[in-house]
């Protein structure tokens, strides 16, 4: 079998995220926004079948000298085939300047043993600084060596910081797993190995001989003799020790040592120092004046690093225009949540910080969202685990007691089952020491079960069998099994839905102009749109839309909804349960819904024709999800004509079972791998 090789681009995004998601254990972590800008970058090489099918991606990265190997990525049916050795051929050619090719890769990586037939010499290797201190190889791969010295720069430079560590975080180091610790020890983190050198100072001895344990001492010593040590200028530090004495307390054992690190440090080459020291933190700025030498709190430092590496991760999410957005937290954000309003009954203001801090200083573990409301006020926190590929994992959840508690908990809930639908997961699990006994109410009412640790709901996105959720659902979580196996169809397909059962509830097509979309479905067009939709509507789990009374006797609930946007759009875009059908005099159904919906009474009088006494129909509906892939017109179409459907767009229309389990397939297209 042949093999194309070139660089991937946009319309490649989803199969390239499919081919990577399973072997994120050892590629790590990239969102589809990274991904995007690798692509966008031209930095992805791509091996497709004749069919055109991925089967293997390299990323890189290119400096003037070299070039980095950032990710090789290879399909197991497809390996044994040369596609490894294309790709990196393909990467060769592709170098101007450079020097070398360059990669880092665990010893206990199974790709580990496939460098060397791919030409590349492991010139160093170094200690990761994960927990197991796994060793991390330098890999080169040399393209010219005409120019010796430019060959022997671009080999050993690295995109390296070095950082001096105050002894508070050097102890950390081996103190056991608290908030407080954590944000210490994440900088030992793995994917922090090639780019951040910890360097310590002369005066952690001194720290260390004060501790009257001679085997605590004795334990420390031998692991600061296996750092990284400042060698500093002792004229200069005396100067600098007399300059922060002005504003820097001398009077103690530990103040002295505290202004000895710093001293050291800014006597060297060395131009960060990391403490969680707070008085030093809050003197940052006089601190740099004096010495030029930049405080930082750990946290702030591992955030500036995984931001650079993974830039579109922390780009924010729109949900309304300028309104609302989500967007994940830096550790400058802080200062903008008031604690008094997010925390639980018997939770301290310091003891919610730290639990936010140490979340924080865990990137590759943790995501840490707040949603603003305008440009200045948090109304929520979102705290999400990373690890479970099969379930998005809510670990906490605040929201403001100044926001309307029930509207923002439930907008939340239904955001992040639509997060699960489109990373593909089955499952959406809160955990319970992280919500409060509202929010638990909350998500009992939107369909999730208690089990012993976790509010668990499953989203199955698209067309499955009874017996293949029941099967699905036994594997995931047994004890939950016994509460589906007696519920209806359609009941089955709410508690579960984005579900689409074989034998599940009829689809009606109805037809929404954008206006209407942007303000009650469709998230998407919302968040382009400057000012967005009405965030109180949009934010809904439940919600009304009106219309004519046209084919009124053919929708009937329960039933399913697939929107149709109309005008500039003309795409399907998502789908809806359909709760309740109404037909009623407009001042009737307006007083009724007054709550739900997006249209004033004007609106509403608007459809009857500004006639008081002709009848309007509302549709109320939930569990809204975008589908995964949306229904062009065109698609629609052939569809349909391939099925002998008439194609009706103008007015609600019933489709036929096939071809709504058709259309489903096509919406929902990771479905059709999972049934496989």
């Amino acid at each position: 079998m042949s093999f194309s090789i070139g660089f991937l681009n946009v319309e490649d995004l989803d199969d390239l995220d499919e081919l990577a998601r399973p072997h994120r254990k050892t590629l790590g972590f990239l969102t589809l926004e990274t991904f995007k800008e690798y692509i966008v970058s031209n930095r992805v090489l791509g091996a497709k079948t004749n069919s055109g099918k991925l089967v293997g991606y390299l990323l890189f990265a290119d400096y003037p000298d070299r070039i980095r190997l950032s990710q090789l990525c290879v399909s197991p049916d497809y390996r044994g085939r040369q596609v490894a050795r294309m790709l990196v051929e393909r990467l060769k050619e592709l170098a101007t300047t450079q020097f070398v090719i360059k990669l880092r890769c665990r010893r206990d990586f199974p790709a580990y043993s496939m460098w060397p037939r791919l030409g590349f010499v492991p010139i160093d290797e170094k200690v990761g600084r994960s927990a197991d201190g796994h060793l991390l190889t330098l890999w080169s791969l040399t393209l010219r060596s005409d120019d010796h010295l430019g060959l022997w720069r671009a080999q050993t430079t690295e995109e390296e910081v070095d950082v001096a560590i105050d002894a508070q975080i050097f102890f950390d180091f081996e103190e056991p797993d608290s908030p407080k610790a954590i944000a210490s020890k994440a900088l030992q983190a793995d994917f922090l190995a090639a780019s951040l050198n910890l360097w310590i100072t002369d005066e952690l001895f001194s720290e260390i001989d004060r501790n009257g344990d001679p085997e605590i001492r004795t334990k420390a010593r031998t692991r600061a003799h296996g750092m990284r040590r400042v060698f500093h200028d002792s004229t200069l530090f005396d100067k600098i020790v007399l300059r922060l004495r002005e504003f820097l307390p001398y009077d103690r054992e530990s103040s002295r040592s505290d202004i000895h690190h710093l001293a050291m440090t800014a006597a060297s080459d060395i131009q960060i120092f990391a403490t969680r020291d707070q008085r030093l933190l809050d003197s940052r700025l006089k601190i740099h004046e004096a010495t030029n030498v930049e405080v930082i709190h750990p946290v702030e430092l591992i955030s500036k690093f995984h931001e650079v590496a993974e830039k579109g991760n922390y780009s924010p999410e729109r949900v309304a225009g300028m309104h609302l957005r989500w967007q994940r937290i830096r550790p400058e954000d802080l200062s903008h949540v008031s604690y008094r309003d997010f925390q639980l009954a018997n939770e301290s203001k310091a003891k919610l910080k730290e639990k936010l801090i140490g979340w924080i200083a865990e990137p590759t573990k943790y995501q840490v969202q707040i949603l603003w409301e305008s440009t200045s006020t948090v109304s929520a926190v979102r705290v999400i685990a990373t690890s479970d590929e099969q379930s998005e994992d809510v670990v906490l959840v605040r929201v403001s007691k100044k926001a309307d508690l029930e509207l923002v908990g439930r907008y939340i809930i239904a955001d992040s089952l639509c997060r699960a639908v489109k990373s593909q997961k089955t499952s959406v699990k809160f955990r319970k020491k992280g919500v409060g006994d509202f929010f638990q109410t909350l998500l009992q009412k939107m369909g999730f079960l208690e089990g012993e640790r976790a509010f668990t709901r499953f989203v199955f996105s698209g067309r499955f069998s009874r017996d293949e959720v029941f099967e699905r659902i036994g594997r995931s979580d047994p004890k939950l099994l016994k509460h589906f196996e007696s519920v209806s169809p359609v009941d089955l397909e709410r508690n579960c839905s984005p579900l689409i059962l074989d034998d599940g509830v009829p689809c009606f097509t109805v037809p929404i102009i954008p206006t209407f979309a942007r303000g009650l479905i469709d998230q998407e067009l919302s968040a382009d749109d400057l000012f967005g939709g009405d965030p109180t509507v949009l934010l809904r789990w439940e919600n009304v839309y009106y219309r004519k009374p046209s084919h009124h006797k053919m929708l009937q609930s329960p039933a399913r909804i697939l929107w149709y946007v109309s005008r500039e759009v003309k795409e399907f875009v998502a789908v809806s349960h359909l709760d309740e059908v109404v037909i009623g005099k407009p001042k009737e159904l307006f007083k009724r819904f007054r709550k739900f919906g997006i249209l004033e009474w004007a609106d509403v009088f608007s459809i009857s024709e500004e006639e008081i006494e002709n009848d309007i129909m509302a549709l109320k509906f939930s569990h809204t999800f975008p589908l995964q892939r949306r229904i062009s017109l065109e698609e629609y179409r052939k569809i349909l004509e391939k099925n002998d459907v008439p194609v009706v767009l103008q007015s609600p229309f019933r489709v036929p079972n096939a071809t709504w389990q058709e259309l489903a397939d096509f919406a929902f297209p990771n479905s059709n791998d999972q049934r496989s």
